[in-house]
């Protein structure tokens, strides 16, 4: 890989400073969000079979699992990130955090609104568009959209990260 841009050593700083080697900020979380990718092409099953008062029990122990496997070495934690992901991505209630967590990536710089494009159009939806249309509709080569797509990538990652921890720190207050 070449020259890093001033948004990517950004973001490392980000995942530095909370603890997270950038590559593997990265690759966790590109895992989520293709798993998630899949689930939005299979549809909702889980979330429909679960009693009511069972589901903030489950967030709460998900969000316990998601901040926990965020901090192991991934080829450690590669079946419990896969159960936990597919399990996390079942429930409509990561609707609210997804979309706190883009709204706050489209206020990234000059580059947050390309960020979230890129997820949106890569990851969130079931149409799909190829890296060659999301370039052309955005003005950039496919190299470049690539690089945005990895920046996007950790910066959801480490963003999804600091609002679980969040949420938790408050429920155990």
């Amino acid at each position: 890989m070449g020259r890093k841009s001033k948004d990517e050593e950004g973001i490392n700083i980000i995942c530095e400073g909370m603890g997270f080697d950038p590559k593997v900020a990265y690759e966790l979380t590109k895992m989520m969000l293709e798993q998630y990718s899949r689930s939005v092409v299979a549809g909702k099953i889980l979330s429909s079979i679960t009693k009511a008062s069972d589901q903030e029990k489950n967030k709460r122990q998900m969000r316990k699992d998601f901040l926990e496997i965020m901090k192991l070495p991934i080829e450690e934690s590669k079946e419990m990130q896969r159960k936990l992901l597919w399990q996390v991505s079942e429930y409509e209630w990561l609707e609210a955090p997804k979309n706190y967590v883009l709204k706050g990536m489209q206020d990234y710089g000059n580059s947050g609104p390309i960020y979230v494009s890129i997820l949106n159009n890569r990851y969130m939806t079931k149409d799909k568009k190829t890296m060659v249309v999301l370039a052309n509709e955005l003005g950039f080569s496919v190299a470049s959209l690539e690089n945005k797509k990895r920046e996007a990538i950790k910066l959801f990652g480490i963003m999804m990260y600091r609002y679980a921890a969040k949420l938790e720190e408050e429920d155990t207050e």
